[in-house]
């Protein structure tokens, strides 16, 4: 917060922005926070190999849900031939495996491989990092609603 007698140093980009408006659009401020929020943990991810959607698949992956390549493709709202790449890569490193899901022979199982949990867990406590930078002068109260506010976006309701 800028104290009276301060006198706050403004990028160009930052008057434009301010002075067009957009900054006051929660759409456009989401768009940003995710640009800002990606480049950081795309330099952290790309230490252990990973990039956004094949560290999301690992995260996944790494739950005792088992889900299948369907399921994953839907939670991750990425084109199933997309993800098939990502799991062909992960499945290369020995990270990920692709199991017959008993449920449907048809249907193929993802899990994490115990190499793939301890490359997740790492990459895991980078992307903690990167959170922690960004949110690092937001009090622990504000971070919460933060986040709470995020998920409704992100999961809304049903709506009737």
């Amino acid at each position: 917060m800028i104290q009276e007698g301060q006198r706050e140093e403004l990028s160009t980009e930052t008057r434009s922005l301010r002075a067009s408006g957009l900054t006051d659009e929660i759409g456009f401020l989401i768009a940003r926070a995710k640009l800002v929020t990606l480049e950081l943990v795309d330099e952290q991810l790309e230490e252990f190999g990973l990039k956004r959607q094949s560290y999301a698949t690992l995260s996944l992956a790494c739950t005792e849900y088992g889900l299948t390549q369907r399921e994953l493709a839907a939670s991750l709202k990425v084109d199933p031939s997309r993800l098939v790449a990502i799991l062909d890569e992960l499945q290369g490193r020995n990270l990920v495996v692709r199991e017959v899901d008993p449920a449907d022979r048809r249907s193929r199982t993802i899990r994490a491989t115990d190499a793939g949990r301890q490359l997740c867990a790492q990459a895991a406590e980078s992307v903690r990092r990167v959170e922690e930078l960004l949110l690092g002068e937001i009090p622990a109260g504000e971070r919460a609603t933060i986040m709470g506010a995020l998920r409704r976006i992100a999961f809304p309701s049903p709506r009737p």
